[in-house]
């Protein structure tokens, strides 16, 4: 029997990716959370989508 632990990783075999903290104002939190609860994924999947396509739309 195979136990895993923690979280996955996000790029396969890589080792673990940087954290970034970031603030927000409660509006953006609330529209964030609510988007994420209605795709049934993270704040964190939210947010890492919008940051990749800010940065590929530069």
């Amino acid at each position: 029997m195979t136990i895993a632990r923690g979280r996955p990783r996000l790029d396969g075999g890589e080792p673990a990716g940087p954290v970034w903290k970031v603030r927000s104002t409660r509006g953006l939190d609330q529209k964030v959370s609510r988007l994420a609860k209605s795709r049934g994924v993270s704040t964190s999947q939210i947010l890492r989508e919008a940051a990749a396509a800010y940065v590929e739309a530069s």
